[in-house]
């Protein structure tokens, strides 16, 4: 009832209640809409490379960025200490010794996502956003109304030619929230998924240059497939491990379409050994020199467009990093 009031008086859409008013279901935070459940499992997932359940609070920085992008404030980081029981200055919090489950990550989204960091100033703008509201209420009815029915009419003459420009323009990552809303990340990680690449060198390397990535290799759904897709579109660079112990059809096939688009890809391409065996099958000799083809028209389709190219992974890892960085 009093949300209801609330809602009346001050002129509010109902996405516009917060903690404050008791709308967000923080003790159980796990209980959402299914698209935005999967992206929690999917960004917890991707930091877990344990598979543990756990995440230590050092890597729920990292999650909560991913998923909000922005970061837990200090008094946000010694809030959660304290709820753990650990009371200490900012400086000696231990970031890495304090755990969470994914349901407290999820609780913790919840609770600090919309969260207000200074009270004081959040009511000084309440007040004057209410009475803009009423302002602006009052001016739509004398004043928008009536350009909305011209908008409406120029609007409906240019709708086609505008909807044919739309099909063939590319997507961008520059903004903060992307296509099905998903969350900006620095680095995709794609390609070879038959080896430990990924959490061995890539992901360990990301972590210490405090850069946020997406692993497509943590699951293998179908059903995922949008989501994954989503996810190359709101990657800042896309890297794509074409390695000697996997064949990478699909992944060569990826990486040249994301070239073409005009992505910002990185490209580190192995050939197959003469005695190749991938997942302990021996290849003929002939499909030997058919993948090994393919990587070498990727190549140079890659070097045509300015996109690096590198036979080691580590060159790869720090190209990403130093790209990474600079777009920031």
């Amino acid at each position: 009832l009093s949300c209801t009031s609330k809602v009346l008086k001050e002129n509010l859409a109902i996405e516009e209640l917060g903690l404050s008013d008791e709308a967000q279901p923080v003790r159980l935070a796990h209980i959402q809409i299914g698209d935005k459940l999967i992206r929690l499992r999917r960004v917890f997932d991707t930091l877990d490379t344990g598979r543990s359940g756990k995440l230590s609070l050092a890597e729920v920085k990292m999650a909560f960025r991913i998923h909000v992008n922005r970061h837990l404030s200090p008094a946000d980081l010694q809030a959660i200490c304290s709820s753990h029981g650990v009371n200490a200055p900012l400086s000696d919090l231990p970031l890495d010794k304090i755990y969470i489950t994914f349901d407290d990550f999820c609780t913790l989204v919840s609770e600090y996502k919309r969260k207000v960091r200074d009270p004081s100033r959040s009511r000084g703008r309440a007040v004057g956003e209410s009475v803009l509201a009423k302002t602006a209420h009052f001016f739509s009815h004398l004043v928008t109304a009536p350009l909305h029915v011209a908008a409406s009419w120029i609007s409906d003459l240019t709708a086609a030619g505008g909807r044919h420009n739309n099909q063939h323009r590319p997507s961008s990552s520059s903004t903060a929230q992307g296509r099905r809303g998903s969350a900006v990340r620095d680095v995709y990680l794609g390609g070879a998924v038959n080896s430990q690449w990924r959490e061995q060198l890539a992901i360990p390397a990301l972590k210490k240059s405090g850069l946020t990535y997406y692993n497509p290799a943590v699951c293998s759904s179908r059903r995922l497939i949008p989501i994954e897709a989503s996810a190359m579109d709101n990657s800042r660079v896309l890297l794509f491990a074409l390695l000697a112990d996997s064949r990478c059809m699909a992944d060569m096939c990826e990486a040249a379409y994301l070239i073409g688009l005009g992505c910002n890809v990185v490209l580190c391409l192995q050939k197959l050994p003469p005695d190749a065996r991938i997942a302990g099958e021996a290849l003929s000799t002939q499909a030997i020199k058919d993948y090994n083809r393919g990587r070498c028209y990727l190549s140079d389709y890659a070097n045509r467009e300015g996109v690096p190219v590198f036979d080691e992974l580590s060159e790869a890892l720090q190209c990403v990093i130093d790209k990474s960085k600079s777009n920031k």
